[in-house]
């Protein structure tokens, strides 16, 4: 919750100056070789505390509500709030030294600030419609497209079995044709050796008959 209240300090004294910095404007009145000299034109400093002020109360108001119902409140009001820290750089173009060095830098006290404000409300509505329960509408909308998407899975699974078993059985009947040829090449190279041996003896017997005649 600490670090939750941190966080929120950081954005909310960023928008407190943001805010004070509405009507401010800066002007280059000079630019010698040692850089531009500038010229701000900033609301009353009582503005300022009283912006100050609204964050404090602000904070105040998000801790209480985090002593009453739980750390989780501050903490998402914090990741919801995170984009607007994102206001810091409105205060940069007014910053002592900074711009100097980096004269670029001045765009931002231009209208280049709110595309930054912009941009910080496009991520903080992001971020708060991703931590918002879903709705009715929405629960429904899964629940259909899931009732939907398990027949097509269904027949999915049920195609590759079938492609797996009409590739298994092709496979099987080779194995059984290559065994049952092999077997047969076995049985024929034994008939013909075993012919060849008889021809052996018989041819060997026939010599010695014949030795014996003579």
């Amino acid at each position: 919750m600490t670090r939750a209240i941190f966080r929120l300090a950081v954005v909310a004294v960023g928008a407190a100056i943001a805010v004070w910095l509405l009507p401010a404007s800066v002007h280059i009145v000079n630019w010698p070789s040692s850089g531009p000299v500038r010229v701000a034109l900033l609301a009353p400093a009582r503005t300022l505390g009283i912006c100050l002020a609204a964050a404090v109360v602000f904070l105040a108001g998000v801790a209480c509500a985090g002593a009453v119902l739980g750390p989780r409140v501050p903490q998402r009001i914090a990741a919801a709030m995170d984009p607007f820290a994102l206001l810091w750089l409105w205060a940069v173009p007014y910053l002592p030294w900074l711009p100097d060095r980096a004269p670029l830098l001045l765009a931002l006290a231009g209208p280049l600030r709110w595309g930054v404000a912009c941009l910080a409300l496009v991520g903080a509505g992001w971020l708060l419609g991703s931590l918002l329960p879903a709705s009715s509408i929405e629960r429904d909308a899964a629940t259909t497209l899931k009732d939907k998407a398990e027949p097509l899975i269904d027949t999915a699974k049920q195609a590759a079995q079938d492609v797996a078993d009409n590739l298994q059985e092709p496979a099987k009947q080779a194995i059984t044709e290559l065994k049952s040829s092999a077997s047969d090449s076995v049985v024929t190279v034994k008939d013909e050796v075993q012919q060849g041996a008889n021809q052996l003896a018989s041819s060997a017997q026939s010599a010695a008959d014949e030795v014996r005649g003579q």
